[in-house]
């Protein structure tokens, strides 16, 4: 990319890839193609870093002032700074709603409207929040300076998970990103250099975007493992499990089409659910019924 020494973020947005610099000068750039790279411009000169896609918009955060602007494929509105922050870091959608991660306050906002963010708690007694990611249902944030792991409990309440990187004699540790992916949530650290993998319960995910188009899908839970089905195919299916070690009791309503992340834009039709285990040739028959 022009005049870019480091990428700070990359992303997806109505069928277009973007991506930002990390250093100054401040960049923002659609790719075209082969080597080319279009300026779109940043807002006032302003570092755009961590890119996220959230209500039909592009959101980005700022190591210049601890804002959070916002991009609608031409040009980009300020959504006000995060308290007393310098920085912003991170992006999560959690139960239909934008989160963002802070320096050096070590907090957590929601995002409201234009202007209106909703503290959301501190991590322990950290400084920055940098990867979160929903899995399985909650809400976890990586740190620094000690590289830890929280989940969020509902409030202001984040639970220490556990911490990542243990390496003596320096000041800073991060548990940065995070990225899901068969089933577990992996998160990279500095400046151990590594990445560690976790599994909450047991998963299974589909890792591609579905073309545009009705398509099938089928979950599937037998006695000792999740499957995954799309169009009749199997996806992902988990590793076996002794089903008698999860409690899947709750008092929560079953909900399709709206989750621990976020709604489905779209339609659904001939939703159906069964208590028995459908064999692979019966969800085969199923996908090409005429929709």
């Amino acid at each position: 990319m022009p005049g870019t020494e480091s990428i700070g973020g990359m992303i997806v947005f109505r069928g277009q890839l973007y991506a930002s610099s990390l250093y100054r000068p401040a960049g923002f750039f659609r790719y075209d193609g082969e080597t080319r790279w279009i300026d779109c411009g940043t807002p006032d000169g302003k570092r755009v870093v961590a890119l996220g896609v959230y209500d039909g918009f592009l959101y980005a955060t700022s190591y210049d002032g601890g804002f959070v602007y916002r991009y609608d494929g031409t040009s980009w509105t300020d959504c006000g700074r995060l308290g007393e922050n310098t920085q912003t870091y991170s992006f999560a959608v959690y139960q239909g709603r934008l989160y963002v991660g802070t320096w050096p306050s070590g907090r957590v906002y929601r995002f409201e409207d234009v202007g209106q963010w909703t503290d959301m708690g501190r991590l322990g007694e950290e400084l920055e929040v940098m990867g979160m990611l929903v899995h399985n249902g909650r809400l976890i944030a990586g740190t620094l300076p000690l590289a830890e792991v929280y989940s969020y409990e509902g409030d202001t309440t984040w639970k220490r998970l556990t911490r990542l990187d243990h390496t003596p004699d320096v000041k800073y540790r991060r548990a940065w990103t995070m990225a899901e992916h068969d089933g577990r949530v992996f998160c990279s650290t500095l400046p151990s250099g590594k990445v560690f993998a976790f599994e909450a319960g047991r998963n299974v995910t589909c890792g591609k975007s579905l073309s545009a188009g009705w398509h099938h899908i089928g979950a599937v839970k037998s006695h000792d493992r999740l499957t995954l089905y799309v169009d009749g195919q199997r996806v992902a299916q988990s590793s076996p499990f002794d089903a008698t070690q999860f409690d899947l009791d709750n008092r929560l309503p079953l909900q399709i089409g709206f989750g621990a992340n976020d709604r489905l834009r779209g339609r659904m039709a001939d939703l159906r659910l069964y208590r028995r285990t459908l064999q692979p040739n019966e969800i085969r028959q199923l996908a090409v019924q005429p929709k």
